[in-house]
């Protein structure tokens, strides 16, 4: 999973303005390119800054995409007990119905593996200690595999549901 980067809280304009560059950058490069094309050439051109402020927010281009990613990850990775998330993940789940064209880009091939394994360990991470390490480990696996399997079929047309009965499916990958 990516590392907080040190000045990814920061509020110096410039900072935060390169920062939402970059990361719009990597947003329409996934609706443009395979994954395997995007390069970081691609991302600073598109972002209009230079390599050396690329480096100095993020490790690469995965780093990119988990960073575009995390508010997405926080919500897919609630597990049990209280469902007051439900209402984010309706909302993300209508987000991507709204653009399904992207949502396939960016569930689609490799991008979604990285995607996986991120939800997974953000998943583990939230395991007390109750629970072995393999069983913790397991129940991560199965439920970052199965609610991006379910959102990928899904904004591909494999089945038709609304984001309600999305988000109860989702729900139960857990």
């Amino acid at each position: 999973m990516t590392e907080k980067h040190p000045l990814a809280g920061s509020r110096d304009r410039r900072v935060v303005r390169n920062r939402a560059a970059i990361l719009a950058a990597m947003v329409a490069l996934i609706g443009e390119k395979r994954w395997v094309d995007v390069t970081i050439g691609d991302i600073v051109d598109r972002a209009d800054v230079a390599r050396s402020t690329f480096y100095k927010h993020f490790s690469g281009k995965e780093d990119v995409l988990l960073a575009s990613m995390q508010s997405m990850l926080k919500i897919l990775a609630q597990r049990e007990g209280d469902l007051s998330w439900r209402a984010d993940l309706e909302r993300l789940l209508a987000h991507y119905w709204a653009s399904r064209s992207l949502a396939r880009a960016v569930f689609g091939g490799e991008r979604a593996a990285i995607i996986e394994r991120a939800l997974r360990d953000k998943a583990l991470a939230g395991f007390d200690g109750n629970v072995s390490l393999a069983t913790r480990q397991m129940i991560a696996v199965r439920m970052a595999a199965g609610r991006i399997a379910l959102i990928r079929e899904w904004v591909r047309g494999e089945f038709s549901a609304n984001p309600l009965t999305l988000a109860d499916a989702i729900v139960e990958c857990k």
